[in-house]
């Protein structure tokens, strides 16, 4: 998050896109609140912690969708 932060300081035109994503334990719903949860905690700790302006940051939450590994085996 450091990393990132010093590249949007120093880039003041640059806006990026968060995607929160879970495993498949859960229900679909709960799978995509979680995930929009998660983006949104890293948005935040953008902006408290570095100052970085919450209208360059966008958020998405994919859930359970997209993954890239099998979630059905535990190295999935």
């Amino acid at each position: 998050m450091k990393e990132i932060a010093g590249v949007l300081n120093e880039h003041k035109d640059v806006k990026i896109k968060i995607i929160g994503h879970t495993d498949s334990d859960a229900n679909y719903i709960a799978n995509l609140t979680l995930s929009k949860k998660r983006a949104a905690a890293i948005k935040d700790a953008l902006g408290k912690n570095y100052g970085i302006c919450d209208r360059r940051i966008e958020i998405e939450g994919k859930g359970e969708t997209d993954a890239l590994g099998n979630n059905k085996t535990k190295e999935g």
